[in-house]
């Protein structure tokens, strides 16, 4: 007789999954004006973590800027918090929120998105 290890998810993990999809691009009905930069920096022993979450940025629609910094401009701190945890990142991934980023205009297009008034 084979015996095997039996997983319930609790009714609050339930909840948050429902929540947070990390298989789908960001995307709210009107952009606030903020960008969310995630950097990282995660060490080689990791490196398939580090992997996994560059994929999952592409597919939540991050852009690349720079080799561990990746922005967006739509609310992800749920996704990111998901992936930390997920992907055992702890204070390895960080999220910044910006107001402007130097040479933005590129993203702008990038994102088809129109410049909010401040």
């Amino acid at each position: 007789m084979k015996r095997g290890i039996a997983l319930q998810l609790t009714e609050r993990g339930a909840r948050y999954l429902t929540t947070v999809s990390l298989d789908a691009p960001l995307k709210p009905q009107r952009w606030d004006g903020k960008w969310r930069v995630a950097i990282f920096d995660i060490p080689d022993t990791k490196k398939s973590n580090r992997d996994t979450l560059r994929r999952t940025l592409r597919t939540l629609g991050f852009v690349q800027l720079q080799e561990s910094v990746w922005v967006t401009p739509y609310p992800c701190a749920n996704e990111v918090a998901a992936m930390k945890q997920l992907y055992e990142l702890g204070k390895n991934l960080r999220l910044i929120t910006a107001d402007t980023i130097e040479g933005q205009e590129e993203l702008l297009v990038k994102f088809d998105l129109v410049p909010t008034a401040r």
